[in-house]
């Protein structure tokens, strides 16, 4: 039936209905088509799809205290430092990082070098390195813990995977080298690599430098295992001697990168079955 022109003229002056603000805002979370990915971390944290913290864990229990967050902000750039926050809060959701991938432990994750034709392969396979650092730093996989280290590329198997009382000397060196004067913007990642071997982010260090010595004096600033304390890695220690770069600088940074790509894929293939996949 064909409305008569009376009709049409109400219609068309009728007030237009507004757009609802939650269509018109940027997504916060999207899909490449390999996974979610977060784009505003604070708006996610804001929203029903951030799991809670993980109150009954005693350790995410006190990161989740928002005056650790204003410390990490104060550290970090404000989006690294959400995504840490979050990730030290909550015992089995994460955000990489990096990529900013939402994923929880345990989860099978595609491949980021997999092409859109080639078949997927699991990042997360049979590495006990990978399933530890993902618990740690919540870096996906190898891809991304490189991009953490690109200013520190020595420092990447040795790493990788590892906490602060596994890492020999040579390792805190590369760490704790001076920044290139031709190093790349990183948006805090090396910095939260570093932290994130630390029991405590490093936090006790970094702003209650009193009461740590006085811990090591004592003693008490040793793990249970009579490990040192790891506060050290967020400085250089006075008079220590550089131990030199097991790395050499003959080769640029993209080579080091992919050269120490290759040799994790290896490593993890190799070490599936040994020491490290038999620690608790």
């Amino acid at each position: 039936m064909v409305p008569y022109p009376e009709q049409l003229e109400e219609h068309v002056n009728e007030p237009h209905h507004t757009v609802p603000s939650a269509l018109s805002k940027t997504p916060f979370i999207y899909d490449p088509g390999n996974g979610p990915r977060v784009k505003d971390a604070q708006t996610f944290l804001a929203s029903r799809f951030a799991a809670p913290p993980s109150l009954e864990d005693a350790m995410c229990a006190e990161f989740a205290d928002e005056a650790v967050l204003q410390m990490l902000c104060s550290v970090l750039p404000e989006e690294t430092a959400l995504i840490l926050w979050y990730n030290k809060s909550r015992r089995n959701s994460r955000i990489c990082p990096a990529c900013q991938r939402l994923y929880r432990l345990g989860d099978v994750l595609p491949d980021h070098l997999a092409g859109e034709d080639a078949p997927q392969r699991n990042e997360t396979r049979t590495s006990p390195y990978l399933a530890r650092e993902q618990e740690l730093s919540g870096l996906c996989s190898p891809v991304c813990f490189i991009l953490a280290a690109y200013n520190h590329p020595g420092a990447i198997r040795s790493a990788w995977g590892r906490m602060a009382e596994e890492l020999d000397d040579a390792t805190w060196d590369l760490l704790d080298a001076p920044t290139p004067p031709n190093a790349v913007h990183d948006l805090g990642l090396g910095m939260l690599l570093k932290m994130t071997r630390c029991h405590d982010l490093g936090l006790g260090q970094l702003f209650f430098p009193d009461l740590a010595d006085d811990e090591d004096r004592d003693g008490s600033g040793s793990g249970a295992d009579g490990s040192e304390e790891t506060v050290r890695e967020l400085g250089p220690p006075e008079g220590k001697t550089v131990v030199e770069p097991a790395i050499t600088t003959e080769k640029s940074s993209e080579a080091v990168v992919l050269d120490q790509l290759e040799k994790l894929q290896v490593t993890d293939g190799e070490t599936a079955s040994g020491e490290f996949a038999q620690a608790p």
